[in-house]
């Protein structure tokens, strides 16, 4: 098994589909057996109202198919954008013209997750359940996966795949898909970070693989996206529900590890499987190897991580290379210095002290002590004649 936990940038298509290849020419280097990425990474996450464009849409699905081009014997599990027919023609948002205004309806457009190899998409699975709470808007652009569910062979193993809500709805696929005769679920993932969020994903999502009784691997975006941050933390959770891989939070990494399949009694699946990969002989009687597990953070650690990786790509992603701050002395642009310089390095960082009659000495000589101590560029502008002129 290898995660790919990477940092994609929402309409960057060219760049998306480049990190996934690295990822998946890492995978099949270091001989695993599936490759899974996250929710969307062909697009970025969340593409919104970019996928109002049709051409958009078009060249998304271009993007994958030249990303399953180069996929050779290490399947790809990677997440884009699909679309269908045209829809039901019924004026409205999400059919018709703005505003509920009659006008031509557009392709139905689902959030997907493709399964390449041997230089072809070798089968797609939808997302089912669409989120529309809290910062979620997937109903506004999505329609929900319908029809029988599937499984994949790959390595000679069933597997399952799903997307992101699918795990913590009630009525999400993924007891059918074990019912059915996935012996591992792979679930891609676009979850956003707030406040001891993992602990809560790790809780739900060891709690229903203990309950279908076969692993759940779990992959999540990582970095910032407007106001938005995915803070990764990707992990498997076995039969039993305990974690038994944990990758790094706030972090890009690739990891390849086993995962033990649990024995069924050779018990056929009952769902249709589509053939992938079967397994090499090579690989038979291999050593099993564990993956990270990562220490979970403190509440302060995954603060502190999420305000370094949002001004990070903020930065990155706006086009940006350095950033100039007012230092005062005072404990807000101080810790703004700081989490500035863990982002961009101090090369980047530039602060500006602008002293006027209500500075005290102080408040200079702190300002000026803060950017020796992070060692970044400053340079005084007094305000007082300007503050005069306004006056």
């Amino acid at each position: 098994m290898a995660i790919g936990q990477v940092n994609p940038t929402v309409g960057d298509l060219a760049g998306n589909v480049e990190l996934a290849r690295r990822v998946v020419a890492s995978a099949e280097a270091a001989g695993a057996d599936v490759a899974v990425l996250p929710e969307l990474v062909v697009t970025g996450y969340p593409p919104e109202d970019l996928l109002l464009k049709p051409g958009f849409v078009a060249e998304a699905r271009a993007a994958l198919d030249y990303l399953a081009a180069s996929v050779g014997s290490c399947p790809a599990v990677v997440g884009f954008v699909d679309r269908a027919g045209l829809a039901d023609g019924v004026p409205g948002p999400e059919t018709g013209g703005p505003g509920g205004a009659a006008g031509p309806a557009r392709p139905e457009v689902f959030n997907a997750a493709a399964v390449c190899a041997g230089g072809a998409v070798r089968g797609t699975y939808r997302k089912r359940c669409l989120p529309n709470y809290e910062v979620f808007d997937e109903q506004r652009h999505f329609r929900p996966g319908r029809g029988p569910l599937g499984l994949f062979e790959i390595a000679g193993i069933p597997v399952g795949v799903a997307i992101c809500e699918d795990v913590w709805a009630s009525d999400g696929p993924v007891p059918d898909l074990a019912r059915g005769g996935a012996r591992v679920v792979l679930v891609i993932n676009g979850s956003p970070f707030r406040e001891n969020k993992q602990a809560q994903r790790e809780q739900i999502v060891g709690a229903l693989a203990a309950a279908v009784g076969v692993p759940i691997v779990y992959v999540n975006l990582v970095g910032g996206q407007d106001e938005l941050v995915f803070d990764g933390g990707s992990f498997v959770a076995g039969p039993t529900g305990e974690i038994l891989v944990r990758c790094a939070s706030f972090a890009e990494s690739v990891e390849v590890f086993d995962v033990e399949i649990p024995d069924l009694g050779g018990v056929s699946p009952t769902l249709p499987v589509t053939p992938v990969t079967r397994p090499a002989a090579s690989r038979q009687g291999r050593g099993f190897a564990s993956g990270p597990l990562c220490e979970a953070l403190d509440l302060n650690a995954q603060r502190w991580g999420a305000l370094v990786l949002a001004t990070r790509d903020y930065v990155r992603k706006s086009g940006f290379s350095d950033v100039a701050l007012g230092l005062s002395g005072g404990i807000d642009s101080s810790l703004t210095a700081a989490v500035a310089v863990d982002a961009l390095g101090p090369e980047r960082v530039h602060g500006v002290l602008m002293p006027s009659r209500y500075s005290s000495p102080h408040s200079v000589t702190d300002a000026e002590k803060v950017a020796a101590n992070l060692g970044i560029d400053a340079r005084t502008v007094p305000i007082e004649a300007a503050h005069r002129a306004f006056e």
